[in-house]
This record gives structure tokens, C-alpha cells and sequence, in this order.
């Protein structure tokens, strides 16, 4: 994914700076204040999605990491993204 960060030093930890991948988040942020379902949830799977194998890993923080940035950064209320994404038991397809 383009403007992926990734911190090479840090361990146990995310190595992804959510911090410096603001115009996915803006655009997501967009997206998901709108009216259209569809749009944020593409918006959200175009940042999430070249992510998942990080994301899925709970060890690593990169999940708590990233939806801090999105309820921070982009203001949206806890839980947009499972209200409007969820596809099924396994949560998001990618």
C-alpha cells in the first residue's frame, strides 16, 4: 500500500505509523460521514485490506492502533466501521 510507514526499529509492537497515512484516513473520514454505505466501506477495505495479515495478529496493537486514528483523526463515533462493513462471522472481506 502506498504511504505505508513502517517503523523498523519497534518490537512487540505496530510497525505501522497510522500517523503518517492521513490521506487514506481523510479520504475514509469523507467517505464515512456520508450517506453512502458502500463508499466507506471501500474507502475503509482500500487501507485495511493490504493490512489484514497485521491487523488480524491482536499481539501486535496494529488493530487498536488504526481505529484510534480513525475515531481521533478522521472523528468518526466508535463502531462506524462494524455498524456499516461487517460482511458476515468473519467480519470484513478483503
Amino acid at each position: 500500500m502506498a504511504g505505508v510507514v513502517l517503523d523498523a526499529d519497534a518490537k512487540g509492537t505496530c510497525l505501522v505509523r497510522f500517523d503518517k497515512m492521513k490521506g487514506p484516513f481523510t479520504e475514509m473520514g469523507k467517505k464515512c460521514k456520508g450517506k453512502s454505505v458502500k463508499k466507506c466501506c471501500d474507502a475503509f477495505k482500500a487501507v485495511g485490506c493490504p493490512l489484514n495479515k497485521l491487523l488480524n495478529d491482536l499481539d501486535n496493537g496494529c488493530w487498536d492502533d488504526m481505529f484510534y486514528f480513525i475515531q481521533t483523526y478522521d472523528r468518526l463515533p466508535p463502531g462506524t466501521i462494524f455498524k456499516k462493513c461487517v460482511e458476515g462471522p468473519h467480519g470484513i472481506k478483503c
